[in-house]
């Protein structure tokens, strides 16, 4: 009887083990991972970069923690103005590399072509980032005491005054008298000029 209980009791199939679900990509907004991002932004790494790591969140998921909290925003703002740093150092590391030689077909060592470009490449988009993010600091400066020669296209602005507060309007029509008194006398300056030139011929 006990045999046949045992029998009977040992049939009884065991439960499956439910399968360990691996953790998916936080959602819920997290002071230390968003001090994390921040880190790896000031170090030189893309947020697209971050956001594709173990552990952390989605990038629409940091999109939204940035829109959301003002103080990862800030962080965040003040990352990327400190990356462009970080980019102009590794330019300046990128550039006193040894340069890559081979031996071409007829035993003759040469710098690697290929290797140049490529540098130039990681240079350049660092380059580009660095005076976009620092735009003082790292773009190029303009001279705006050039001459201009050719065609200069001039664009309009149409303002709806009405639409303006009062302190607005009475600053944009202080500015406006004040630069038509400044053409006024530019105006006058050259046609003084022209006269003295014209009684001394």
């Amino acid at each position: 009887m006990s045999d046949q209980m045992s029998s009977q009791v040992s049939t009884v199939p065991e439960k499956p083990k439910r399968a360990v679900r691996p953790v998916g990509r936080p959602s819920k907004y997290s002071e230390a991972i968003a001090i994390s991002i921040c880190k790896k932004i000031v170090s030189g790494k893309s947020l697209v970069y971050i956001c594709k790591r173990e552990g952390m969140p989605h990038l629409g998921t940091a999109y939204r923690w940035l829109d959301e909290h003002p103080d990862f925003r800030e962080r965040y703002e003040r990352a990327r103005l400190d990356q462009a740093d970080t980019l102009a150092d590794e330019i300046t590391m990128l550039a006193d590399e040894e340069p890559r030689k081979i031996i071409d077909q007829n035993g003759v060592e040469r710098i690697d072509s290929g290797w140049v470009q490529w540098h130039r490449l990681r240079i350049d988009s660092r380059k580009f980032i660095a005076a976009k993010l620092k735009p003082k600091k790292y773009g190029d400066r303009v001279d705006v005491n050039q001459e201009i020669s050719g065609n200069v296209n001039v664009m309009a602005l149409t303002l709806d005054a009405a639409s303006l507060a009062p302190e607005a309007r009475d600053a944009l029509r202080q500015a406006l008298l004040e630069s038509r008194q400044q053409q006024a006398i530019d105006v006058t300056s050259v046609v003084e000029d022209q006269t003295e030139t014209e009684e001394s011929a």
